[in-house]
């Protein structure tokens, strides 16, 4: 069925909610268009631990004035690289003590939304 809208840009459709999923996975970060608050833009990437598991986020909110042009594309650029060097961190820093040095397995594919690997 339909999920719940919070705003007008809420995605309510779950075959539109997997393709916006794909792409999130496919550039490393995911884009909130004021689906939960139709003033407010989010990018968000995730933050892995020793098990290469989600387990946390970084993100960047801002109204929606001051995401427009390239602005979103450049923290989204900024969330990945964060959360790539926390999720480093987190490996070599964790109790078991195990890193390869290179941050989580799953990497974007290009780093930037809708548009082709170069």
């Amino acid at each position: 069925g339909e999920l719940e809208a919070r705003t007008a840009f809420s995605i309510t459709d779950p075959d539109a909610l997997r393709k916006e999923l794909v792409e999130t996975r496919g550039c490393g970060y995911s884009v909130d268009e004021g689906e939960c608050d139709d003033e407010v833009r989010c990018v968000a990437a995730p933050i892995y631990d020793v098990g290469r598991r989600c387990a946390a986020a970084i993100s960047i909110s801002a109204p929606e004035f001051r995401m427009r042009g390239g602005v979103r594309e450049e923290a989204g650029k900024l969330v990945v690289e964060a959360a790539r060097e926390i999720s480093s961190a987190h490996a070599i820093w964790s109790k078991d003590g195990i890193s390869d040095g290179d941050g989580p397995e799953r990497q974007p594919e290009n780093g930037v939304r809708g548009k082709e690997k170069a």
